[in-house]
């Protein structure tokens, strides 16, 4: 219902009448192009029609197959040329249709739902695709650009994860240990407090398990300015000419490549040259991870490939950069409401949240108090390269002090 509505509004042309300074009365044609559609990889995969991340073609942008995935040679694009291109909408619909014949053919034989899923699963990675059902949006899935908020929240953690394993790996603490009061651990200031909690209590209950943490974006954000804190804090640790102090000198530049690029792709204003060095440090980011790392998630190559070529479209559509689809504004927003709501009465929340939000952004500002922070400040919000590494000349690039070394005549 809602996608026929939208193709009527773009079909039709709505005329505007509007007088000018000079008082002569105008009128002008507008069409609408509804485009753009912010949200993380798996409601993009639900909006698409597609299976889930973990599906042999895991992308939702490009018909990459995950043992390919690890091919350094290989580009994604539009041109023939490249090894990887985006979906086409027709072979999409095709593709959802023999999937729909197909499992009216399983559903009749007598065999375990689970069988029946991995048959149908099997056919579709059969076709090369991760379609199963007609895209939701119709011929409007091709408008879709990535979310880069999500991307980064799951880059950063994929970055701290590689970290507390090699951390892990290098103590060797016995498996009687079984409180983090016992770990001696150096002190260090990364303002990552709820992280810091949710490791020791992984540690003390279930340390077998896989570490897992929900990367907010500003978690994310302090661990960018602070990572090499965190390695600067395991260097007495490690021995000279050791392969666990090589692992850890590239974990520093995956971690300085991974900041630089994101620092650019949150950007709703870029220039040409920073698309240039964001592509640049997207392929190393990239050739890194698939070099050092035996685990290669779907959240590497995405940021490797589709990131730089979304990036440029973005600038060529509307001369901005992919900031403008980022979901963290509507976070924000959603953060915003959660607080007003705990001055509210049941009965009335919405409305009261209205109020006190409407009080807030409008009802102050024209009353003369304006709570905005100066552009300065709001623009230094999506910059992930802490100050202290450009400002000032006692601290290096990567965010660490400098050592003072004694000149010796």
């Amino acid at each position: 219902m809602l996608v026929s509505d939208v193709q009527h509004i773009e079909q039709q042309t709505f005329k505007c009448t509007y007088i000018t300074l000079e008082g002569q009365t105008c009128t002008v044609d507008i069409k609408f192009h509804i485009s753009e559609f912010p949200n993380d990889l798996k409601m993009v995969a639900f909006l698409c029609g597609e299976l889930t991340d973990s599906a042999t073609y895991f992308c939702s942008f490009a018909n990459v197959f995950s043992k390919d995935a690890t091919n350094l040679n290989g580009q994604f694009g539009k041109e023939k040329d490249k090894k990887w291109h985006p979906w086409n909408y027709l072979e999409r619909v095709q593709v959802a249709k023999s999937v729909e014949t197909f499992k009216q053919t399983v559903a009749k034989q007598n065999i375990a739902e689970s069988t029946k899923r991995s048959k149908v699963t099997n056919f579709i990675a059969g076709k090369r695709s991760r379609q199963e059902f007609k895209p939701l949006l119709g011929p409007m899935v091709d408008r879709i650009h990535i979310d880069p908020l999500h991307l980064k929240n799951n880059a950063c953690a994929l970055a701290h994860r590689l970290l507390l394993q090699e951390v892990l790996l290098i103590s060797q603490l016995p498996s009687a240990m079984k409180s983090f009061l016992q770990v001696p651990t150096p002190g260090t200031k990364c303002n990552l407090r709820r992280l810091a909690n949710k490791i020791i209590r992984w540690f003390n209950e279930n340390r077998d398990s896989k570490f897992d943490y929900r990367f907010t974006g500003k978690v994310s954000r302090c661990f960018l300015q602070n990572f090499m804190f965190l390695i600067a804090a395991m260097e007495p640790f490690l021995k000279d000419k050791t392969k666990a102090l090589f692992t850890f000198h590239v974990l520093a530049y995956l971690c300085l490549t991974l900041r630089d690029c994101v620092s650019v792709l949150n950007r709703i204003d870029v220039t040409d040259s920073q698309l240039d060095d964001l592509e640049k440090n997207c392929r190393t980011y990239f050739v890194l991870h698939y070099l050092y790392f035996d685990h290669h998630p779907p959240t590497a190559w995405t940021l490797g490939n589709i990131v730089p070529e979304h990036a440029r479209d973005m600038k060529v559509k509307y001369a901005k950069g992919l900031g403008l689809n980022s979901m963290e504004g509507r976070e924000s927003k959603h953060t915003s409401i959660s607080r007003y709501s705990k001055n509210t009465n049941f009965k009335a929340r919405w409305e009261q949240i209205f109020q006190h939000d409407y009080v807030l952004l409008v009802w102050l500002s024209k009353k003369g108090y304006n709570f905005e922070k100066p552009a300065s400040e709001c623009c230094s919000r999506y910059m992930y390269i802490p100050k202290r590494a450009t400002e000032d000349s006692k601290f290096c690039y990567c965010g660490c002090k400098k050592q003072v070394q004694s000149a010796i005549y």
